[in-house]
């Protein structure tokens, strides 16, 4: 439901609802990112007892850094959109009607 009435409001303050988006997408991949990162780390250095990854690890150093990238990446989505969409669903919504259709607050005739 959060979802659905984070497009409605924007709706009503006349912005696409895709720019729920802008925040939604970017959270499970950023998520996914970390898993990865600590399942890395876990699996290559702290099961094995090894300081540094070994070398039959390797490959898994350009995976940490690939999923390192994108966290990065998902962060600097996800912190501008969510105040944007802060600053947007915090906003009082148009007068009268806009390209998404009348306004809640307008009466409606029976």
């Amino acid at each position: 439901p959060t979802i659905s009435v984070a497009i409605r409001r924007l709706h009503d303050i006349g912005k696409s609802g895709l720019w729920v988006s802008l925040v939604q997408i970017p959270v499970p991949v950023a998520l996914l990112a970390t898993l990865l990162v600590l399942g890395i780390l876990a699996y290559g250095m702290g099961y094995y007892g090894y300081s540094e990854v070994p070398p039959h690890l390797r490959w898994l150093e350009k995976v940490l850094i690939t999923a390192a990238v994108l966290d990065g990446v998902a962060a600097l989505i996800i912190i501008p959109g969510s105040l944007l969409q802060i600053i947007w669903l915090s906003r009082k919504g148009d007068t009268g009607s806009n390209k998404y259709g009348a306004g809640p607050r307008q009466a409606t005739s029976q």
